[in-house]
């Protein structure tokens, strides 16, 4: 589903973006984004309905998302069912980037 998103990304117009950003974070740890556009501080996350099974999963991955929002990214989170039909994707993810960036 990364791929699709990837791929997404790019019927959107995008380009520029990174694979596997690296965040250093203040808590010392290092942490990657799916998908990057790093000229704007937007990272795509994909969740996979399996990547949750325990309130720990969901706790580190807060405690992930809170570090990285604190380095100045913000962060996007796409579910499957988001992906579906690709064009209206591309639209969604348009939208999205031009809301987070309008104040920029």
């Amino acid at each position: 589903m990364e791929s699709r998103l990837r791929y997404i990304l790019i019927l959107a117009g995008f380009t520029g973006f990174m694979t596997q950003q690296r965040i250093d974070a203040l808590n010392g740890k290092t942490y990657f984004g799916d998908l990057a556009i790093p000229s704007l501080r937007i990272i795509f996350e994909y969740d996979g309905r399996g990547k949750y099974t325990t309130v720990e999963d969901l706790l580190r991955e807060k405690e992930r998302e809170d570090a990285i929002r604190l380095m100045g990214w913000r962060m996007v989170r796409i579910q499957a069912h988001e992906l579906t039909n690709v064009e209206e994707a591309a639209v969604r993810m348009k939208r999205i980037v031009q809301y987070l960036t309008q104040n920029d």
